[in-house]
């Protein structure tokens, strides 16, 4: 294509704002609206690629990958446009369940209980989501030694679902992964000519630094909550 050496991977240089911009279809127009690329072949593509990639917007998918997951892929090229989805949204699956199973069996497992065959039970739980997804299994329960196996599996089954947040703040980890932190992305690129995807990974280039402090784990309780039940502290 004729592109000089990409970015560095911690250069947080706006690809489509930059002075390269001008060899790249992309979604950087001013209403962010797609513009649809007819290939070599006769078949078409969004100018942003299969997933669309918006930064403008207070909602930017700047990889194309985030806004994929639960949405209908049967949709039209052109009609692929930010917060246009009337998909419905699913808020507990049943892979969800199992993960919670498996992470309760292994706590209490880790607490000393005997009541049950802890480990066996969040084994069962685990190899029944990899199963289901194709993903290499687990193949015995003695592999699963570690609960970060367990969290490791729920970030990447329920990731984009909104549960991420709330399970940091819940396993008490969020001050250690958001702890100055500027996230990396993986951006995708479709070599028209040849027919080929080539991938650029490095920093988000909206720059966003991420910071939590432990105190953030806790809420503070608002006056009138006190004044009906000075026994709350």
């Amino acid at each position: 294509m004729g592109l000089p050496v990409y970015y560095p991977p911690d250069n947080k240089q706006f690809y489509e704002k930059s002075n390269v911009a001008d060899l790249f279809y992309t979604s950087a127009g001013p209403d962010d609206q797609q513009t649809v690329v007819t290939l070599p072949d006769g078949t078409q593509m969004n100018a942003a690629g299969r997933s669309g990639t918006f930064y403008d917007n207070v909602a930017p998918a700047l990889s194309g990958f985030t806004i994929r997951k639960l949405l209908n892929p049967d949709m039209p090229a052109g009609q692929v446009l930010e917060n246009r989805s009337d998909q419905n949204w699913i808020e507990l699956r049943y892979a969800e369940i199992l993960l919670n199973r498996a992470e309760a069996a292994y706590e209490l497992y880790l607490l000393g209980e005997t009541g049950a065959d802890y480990v066996t039970d969040a084994y069962n739980c685990i190899e029944q989501i990899r199963e289901r997804a194709g993903a290499a299994l687990l193949g015995s329960a003695g592999a699963l030694n570690d609960i970060e196996i367990i969290r490791k599996e729920r970030r990447k089954e329920l990731g984009f679902e909104n549960k991420t947040w709330g399970d940091l703040r819940r396993w008490r980890v969020q001050h250690e992964e958001q702890r100055n932190r500027t996230y990396r992305v993986l951006r995708s690129f479709y070599v028209m000519e040849n027919g080929k995807w080539f991938f650029d990974e490095h920093l988000d280039e909206r720059g966003v630094v991420y910071d939590f402090d432990t105190n953030m784990y806790y809420r503070k309780i608002e006056s009138g909550d006190l004044n009906k039940n000075p026994k709350l502290i």
